[in-house]
């Protein structure tokens, strides 16, 4: 059993600093190049941040139990080892501060970056109304162009009913038109309010649908990034603050 003990305490020391050292790279390579002019750089930094916190802790726990098993169960104490934990517990309060930091980092940028969304959507709904008065009146000249048509060529007009091509609701509107030329008109406006009408509650409901999707994304964010990053901040402080502590008394 002694004989195993040194080895252990040495693995989890070195495995400790591995991890430590690695996702300390990592974080500085996220950190390439800056970017803090860009929202979605900024909530990718914090969130990815956040999904690789447990590694350091992880570290840091293996360094600190390879310490004391070296310490309380070897009985001797390897060389720099008191150092090394000191930097582990400083390390450990650091990030605690920084994971507690990017709480409302996060969370204002998520919020920002939803702001922004939800302005886009706008937007493109008020432009897409705006294009509708056009798109209608375009619609009303082609259908009032095929109304004419049909009542200027009788021929035609026979060939398509016999044909199918119109129904006899359609037949009915016809004769009418040819009795009385004038209701073209307050047929054709009828219908191209229905149509605009139609449309501009399609226009709602994507923007409804967009707007939803847009709020349901960044809570989603906020929560996840935000719970988890506080989560590790309490544990980093948890285990820097105390253990700084116990090595002082």
């Amino acid at each position: 059993m002694k004989s195993i003990t040194p080895l252990a305490a040495r693995t989890l020391i070195i495995a400790g600093i591995v991890l430590i050292l690695t996702s300390l790279l990592d974080y500085v390579i996220l950190l390439l190049p800056p970017n803090f002019g860009d929202l979605q750089w900024k909530i990718g930094l914090a969130g990815q941040m956040v999904d690789r916190g447990i590694v350091p802790l992880v570290g840091i726990t293996f360094l600190l139990v390879g310490s004391w098993i070296s310490e309380h169960m070897d009985g001797r104490r390897m060389p720099g080892l008191s150092g090394m934990r000191m930097a582990s517990l400083g390390l450990a309060s650091l990030l605690g501060l920084i994971f507690l930091l990017l709480v409302p980092f996060h969370i204002t940028n998520a919020r920002a970056a939803q702001q922004q969304q939800l302005t886009t959507i706008t937007e493109q709904a008020t432009q897409a109304e705006t294009g509708l008065s056009g798109a209608v009146a375009n619609q009303v000249q082609q259908e009032r162009g095929r109304i004419q048509a049909l009542l200027q060529n009788e021929e035609a007009l026979t060939q398509a009913i016999s044909s199918g091509q119109i129904q006899d609701d359609q037949v009915k509107l016809l004769q009418q038109f040819q009795d009385q030329p004038a209701s073209i008109d307050a047929y054709l406006q009828e219908k191209a309010q229905e149509e605009e009408n139609r449309l501009k509650d399609e226009i709602q409901k994507r923007r409804e649908q967009a707007t939803g999707g847009a709020e349901s994304a960044a809570l989603k964010s906020t929560l996840r990034t935000g719970l988890s990053g506080l989560l590790l901040a309490i544990a980093y402080a948890v285990v820097g603050w105390t253990g700084l502590r116990g090595m002082r008394q």
